[in-house]
């Protein structure tokens, strides 16, 4: 990978709907020169999947909760799995230390938070505790590009 492999993944995690024309003008290199690039990306697995960014407010989802899960080490691949099931659940990362998984959800409004949380976390002895915060603004979020 060299450096123009770097600045055509940022053009394309601004907007992965770049033609490969408009790449090729911008480097000053063919149509199929662009497209042989961005398929051995593809390929090597650096490009995993071009995709869009939807703002989750406009559907309806005003709530983003990041909650804070501690849960037995025999069930920790369990529940991470049913949560991945869950459409209102958007990552789910597993953590070192306590809380052992971090997950977040897109809700509609506290009324689903509390449905949720009593759904998914509660009288569950698996899950020894819960912590939720709820995002009051975002400052910065990286659609596309590097992803953990």
């Amino acid at each position: 990978m060299d450096e123009l492999d770097l600045k055509l993944l940022e053009d394309l995690s601004q907007d992965s709907r770049a033609t490969y024309a408009e790449l090729g003008r911008k480097y000053k290199l063919s149509r199929v020169c662009i497209r042989e690039r961005i398929n051995n990306l593809v390929d090597q697995g650096v490009i995993e999947k071009f995709t869009i960014a939807i703002d989750a407010q406009k559907l309806g989802l005003k709530l983003s909760v990041f909650f804070d899960l501690e849960v037995k080490p025999e069930s920790l691949y369990k529940v991470a799995e049913e949560l991945a099931e869950d459409e209102a659940v958007t990552n789910i990362f597993l953590m070192t230390g306590s809380p052992t998984l971090f997950v977040n959800a897109l809700l509609r409004d506290h009324n689903e938070l509390e449905n949720f949380m009593r759904e998914k976390f509660y009288f569950r002895d698996e899950i020894l505790r819960v912590h939720s915060n709820i995002m009051l603004k975002n400052f910065k979020s990286k659609r596309g590009g590097l992803c953990p």
